[in-house]
């Protein structure tokens, strides 16, 4: 039977926490900070017509919400207009060349973002208490239905928003090497989500001139998929790995190398980290971003991003008395280096690596699971 008394605390923890992760960011502006009309102003428009908040979410965190939500705007009207010979398309896509739709739907997944697919679908925004929210950021229905949904769970709004910080050396715009960690915001997850929503990829492939019958059935079916080119990879990783094994399998047509399993812009990672580079580089080139000094990130850095967050949260829960794997234990770790923790442990059960995955993150991340 839990301790009603260390749920009470666990959720006052969660409230006191809510802060953006990097402490060079700002946090976001609560309800009542400024004026109306500046909150207005952060909001597109879209975010009223493609979403519905849900109760689950409360006033306040609705406001956060949707300023997180114009964001992905902010990404998709860059990325719609991508180029092929851009350092951040080639980290992630194969050329025309190489691919002759690729690039199309690269462009064309950005625009279906900004037309919701061009259907009448509503997202609805969800906000699930930390009890049921497994470590994870977001979480998206990717079945074919008419009702998508997108969870955002409290790790979600540690991320900042694009206003929190702004667009100079002081902000943003930080010195060379460009680690893509530091630049991950509520926009990128919420892109990222959305690439998996049935509506927005089948629209993005009928843009394309791709359909049911050629090489992409799956991502007609249920919207892109996640991606883990080896269990000691992250996501970042993995997306520059599966262009760079498509290179490698189309320069040896005698089969020496194997077909990879899926193609870059089957792969939600892919999309989303290729608008971001383009972004950033566009809202950074006066202040010294230069595209080929963007790098990935390593499971260290993921580490060492999260350990003071991690630490101030197992220090708190120790004094409360409570046990800190609800709040940031395995799941904790597996979701930020996985994303979509869930899906990305049954890859690997598959495979029969499901528990060797489980101790080589314990071996790597040992602090998580100390105690």
């Amino acid at each position: 039977m839990r301790n009603p008394t260390c749920t009470y605390l666990r959720l006052l923890l969660i409230f006191l926490l809510e802060w953006p992760l990097f402490t060079s960011s700002a946090p976001t502006p609560p309800l009542g900070a400024g004026s109306s009309s500046s909150m207005s102003h952060n909001v597109d428009l879209r975010v009223h017509r493609f979403f519905d908040i849900d109760p689950t979410c409360n006033t306040q965190r609705g406001v956060e919400i949707m300023i997180g939500l114009s964001d992905i705007f902010e990404l998709a009207e860059v990325a719609q207009h991508i180029s092929e010979d851009s350092v951040a398309y080639q980290h992630y896509f194969l050329s025309r060349e190489q691919n002759p739709q690729e690039l199309d739907i690269v462009r064309n997944m950005a625009k279906s973002i900004i037309v919701n697919g061009n259907s009448n679908n509503k997202t609805t925004i969800k906000c699930p208490a930390m009890d049921t929210d497994q470590g994870a950021m977001a979480h998206t229905s990717s079945s074919n239905t008419t009702s998508p949904w997108m969870k955002l769970y409290p790790l979600y709004f540690e991320f900042p928003t694009f206003a929190s910080k702004s667009f100079d050396k002081t902000g943003w715009c930080t010195p060379p090497p460009h680690n893509l960690v530091k630049f991950l915001s509520r926009g990128e997850i919420g892109y990222h989500e959305l690439t998996h929503l049935e509506h927005i990829a089948k629209y993005a492939l009928g843009l394309s001139s791709v359909n049911v019958s050629d090489h992409r059935p799956k991502m007609e079916m249920r919207g892109t998929v996640d991606f883990f080119g080896h269990k000691s990879l992250t996501f970042y990783q993995s997306a520059r790995l599966l262009k760079d094994q498509w290179v490698d399998y189309l320069s040896q047509p005698n089969g020496a190398t194997p077909k990879p399993q899926y193609y870059p812009d089957e792969v939600a990672s892919s999309f989303e980290l290729a608008a971001v580079e383009t972004f950033f580089e566009q809202k950074c080139q006066a202040h010294g971003w230069i595209p080929t000094q963007v790098i990935p990130a390593t499971i260290r850095d993921l580490q060492l991003d999260l350990n003071p967050l991690f630490d101030h949260a197992r220090k708190q829960a120790k004094n409360l008395g409570c046990p800190i794997v609800t709040l940031f234990g395995a799941h904790f770790w597996h979701s930020f280096i996985r994303l979509e923790i869930l899906y990305i442990l049954s890859y690997f059960a598959e495979m029969g690596e499901g528990e060797e995955l489980v101790q080589s993150i314990k071996q790597t991340l040992p602090r998580a699971f100390s105690g």
